[in-house]
């Protein structure tokens, strides 16, 4: 199984026709948002044309109060004359009536002139309204292509790939069946995937040593399965920081690369630390034994543990120093390439032979 590869594919038509109401949601936004813009340009063209109205209105108010202004002047000139008895009086009242209607044309330009301003306003007030319903038909757009991004999203997830390469180590399900939402109680995965070229390696390391435990301490690894097969030189990932209070023990992780493809998940071993002491700079220099390894020599009231050389188990005094139960703390007597007999209390005597499974850790 390669990264990318199709795994399983999910039939969803309720959300199938989700998402094709969803897009219909949008093309209506957008329809309304088109049309929310063309009234918006055409009240803007009319506050255009209000505007060139008004300067019409203008015009001709302008144009009105010049004509009264003459016929008040040659009203009064012409009065003047007639006091001199140069002008007959039916000239004065043509006159009169002419200035009359000139004042009448001025009201109406001026009337005129307000009702296009009026008109200019309630126009202005309509863009208002107009932007107001533009803004609120573009967010409904918005509001319509994040539902449908969502629909879409949830399409997508109806098509499993592999996240990365590895093997499907577990199906719960087949073709054809019926798969329910993963919430409530009922959480059966539909695949378990895992990878196969890095390897994640758990060891539980006893409180003793959790101030000498940080990622990048080197770590050699045995595989129970693999016995003439050697991890050596990797260091700890990460460490869990906090201390199981029913093991007493902190969870360490070694990242393993396995192209080889050897190891296999669920696996057991042993991992080998490389302790610095952290006063010294050093490797620390205390040697641990489970205490299944330790045997009482007869009469002496001293202990001894059995170790493997040349083929052959000898029986070997030790000074015991600090006991934390399941194991002990070696003083002297053991080197740190020893090989040692774990369950030694079933052995009887001394020098007989034994076969050793696999490699020695350094």
């Amino acid at each position: 199984m390669k990264k990318g590869e199709v795994l399983a594919t999910l039939d969803a038509p309720l959300l199938a026709l989700a998402e094709k109401e969803a897009g219909a949601a949008v093309r209506q936004a957008k329809g309304q948002v088109r049309e929310a813009q063309a009234k918006l340009a055409s009240v803007r063209a009319m506050i255009a044309v209000a505007k060139s109205v008004i300067l019409h209105r203008q015009a001709e108010m302008d144009s009105a109060k010049a004509a009264l202004l003459f016929r008040e002047q040659e009203l009064k000139r012409l009065k003047e004359l007639h006091e001199k008895v140069a002008v007959e009086a039916r000239v004065v009242a043509e006159m009169e009536k002419l200035a009359q209607t000139a004042k009448a044309q001025l009201a109406g330009a001026t009337a005129a002139l307000a009702t296009a301003r009026a008109e200019l306003e309630v126009k202005e007030s309509q863009v208002a309204q107009m932007e107001a319903a533009l803004a609120t038909s573009a967010a409904n757009l918005e509001t319509a292509e994040v539902v449908l991004e969502k629909m879409r999203y949830s399409l997508t997830l109806t098509r499993i790939t592999a996240p990365f390469d590895g093997v499907v180590t577990q199906r719960n399900y087949h073709v054809g069946s019926y798969v329910r939402s993963g919430e409530g109680n009922a959480r059966t995965p539909l695949l378990i995937i895992q990878r196969t070229d890095r390897m994640r390696v758990v060891a539980e390391v006893p409180e003793r040593d959790v101030p000498l435990i940080e990622p990048g301490v080197r770590v050699d690894l045995t595989i129970d399965a693999l016995p003439a097969t050697r991890l050596s030189g990797h260091t700890i990932s990460r460490i869990g920081f906090a201390i199981d209070p029913k093991t007493r023990t902190m969870r360490v992780e070694i990242d393993v690369p396995d192209t080889k493809q050897q190891l296999r998940p669920g696996m057991l071993g042993r991992a080998t630390l490389h302790l610095v002491s952290k006063k010294t700079g050093k490797l620390d220099g205390s040697l641990w034994l489970p205490a299944s390894c330790l045997v009482f020599l007869p009469g002496k009231g001293k202990q001894a543990v059995y170790v493997v050389r040349d083929g052959r188990v000898h029986r070997t005094p030790v000074q015991v120093g600090r006991d934390e139960g399941d194991t002990v703390e070696i003083l002297s007597g053991l080197k740190p390439a020893d090989l040692v007999v774990i369950g030694a209390e079933r052995l009887k005597g001394d020098g007989f032979p034994v076969e050793v499974m696999g490699s020695p850790a350094d």
